[in-house]
């Protein structure tokens, strides 16, 4: 059995729709799965509803966002367990994906000044009314042979550091982690070894983290073991995913992490536990 809880679909930067994300889960093997859509939950529903009409496939409502660290570094929370139609998590997502419009303008801005053959529009019809994020923008460059992937878009012009790169602006992660255990959810570290945070895990935890996603896809072997068992001694959550977005280039296949079937349970637990414990039960 196989659970993959970081999938992205087109309501943010992934090729997939939902339900067919869900079909294409089941084809896997995966017994349950997670979309996990930059600062979208516009994918939770019709995921539910296709499982749901399937049978045998188990979806978590999950989102991931943007935060950063009190160095500046960017720190990624997954909140899984969400109530989607939480108010200030609504309003939370809704300014969001209004800074990543501003943010996609001012990259577009700096490529187009430095000869790039790139328009906002372009941009804007690949994110299709989801949220906009840098895969979008990569897109567009390869759609005008600028760059020949998604890849070398990121690699060469606007991955962190590169010359076109335009930071978001976004909370700092304790308020991120408070939004999301407003929203009746746990709050995860995404990626940690992938994003260089390591070093912040204790910090966050005194800030409420509830779990650490120790079983990505591009974490090692070594990672993973080193990162669950991070996770037990503090007591937290360990989960996982692919981080799938099935652009072509991308090498994620939905499953791969190797995230154990049981974290399911857990974060289903204390999902019950943390509300339990809100309402004073």
């Amino acid at each position: 059995m196989a659970v993959d809880l970081h999938i992205h679909s087109i309501a943010s930067d992934g090729a997939y729709d939902a339900a067919t994300l869900v079909q294409m889960g089941a084809y896997a093997g995966l017994v349950a799965m997670a979309i996990a859509d930059h600062d979208s939950v516009g994918s939770v529903a019709a995921a539910r509803a296709e499982a749901k009409r399937r049978g045998g496939l188990r979806v978590l409502p999950a989102v991931e966002l943007s935060a950063r660290a009190d160095d500046g570094r960017s720190v990624h929370v997954l909140g899984y367990c969400i109530d989607p139609h939480s108010g200030s998590l609504q309003r939370f997502l809704s300014d969001q994906r209004a800074e990543r419009v501003r943010r996609a303008e001012r990259m577009v801005a700096s490529l187009a000044s430095a000869g790039f053959p790139i328009s906002m529009d372009a941009v804007l019809a690949h994110a299709n009314g989801g949220s906009v994020g840098r895969t979008h923008v990569a897109l567009a460059l390869v759609d005008n042979g600028a760059v020949p992937s998604v890849g070398a878009a990121f690699t060469e012009l606007i991955g962190r550091g590169r010359p076109h790169y335009v930071p978001k602006d976004v909370p700092d992660a304790a308020a991120v982690i408070d939004l999301v255990h407003e929203a009746g959810g746990l709050a995860v570290i995404a990626h940690p070894a992938v994003s260089g945070v390591l070093d912040l895990i204790d910090t966050l935890i005194a800030a409420g983290l509830d779990g650490i996603e120790a079983y990505h896809a591009q974490h090692t072997h070594e990672q993973r073991l080193a990162l669950a068992r991070l996770a037990m001694d503090r007591g937290l959550v360990a989960t996982g995913g692919s981080d799938f977005h099935g652009h072509p280039g991308d090498t994620a296949r939905l499953g791969a992490g190797d995230a154990p079937d049981t974290v399911i349970a857990e974060i289903v637990a204390r999902a019950e536990s943390r509300a339990c414990h809100d309402q004073g039960v």
